[in-house]
């Protein structure tokens, strides 16, 4: 398995606004081919936002990028940002489920 992780600095006012765009994006992209899951984090402290992305195969996350919509929304999102996000690639060696509770969004 393969997790894309996506980093966004942002300002400060615009944290929410942020988090508005990103929900509504994953939305939508939550039903790509071999998309396994995603976890949304936030540093409300230092304006960070981190969105993680759990592929089956590097061939599922390469697919995604084809279909450009996080390139759209962080397109969409040039007016939150203060840096140029980025995006790292990595082999998951190791994952760990501890309690079969759905995850409810706050």
């Amino acid at each position: 398995m393969i997790a894309r992780v996506i980093t966004l600095h942002l300002r400060a006012d615009k944290l929410d606004e942020a988090s508005q765009l990103l929900t509504h994006t994953s939305h939508r992209t939550n039903t790509l081919p071999g998309l396994r899951g995603e976890l949304m984090l936030v540093d409300r402290e230092r304006c960070k936002r981190m969105v993680i992305g759990i592929w089956e195969t590097e061939g599922d996350l390469r697919a995604s990028e084809r279909d450009d919509l996080w390139r759209h929304a962080l397109a969409g999102a040039a007016h939150l940002l203060t840096s140029t996000p980025t995006q790292e690639t990595y082999q998951i060696e190791r994952q760990s489920t501890f309690h079969t509770h759905q995850l409810q969004e706050t």
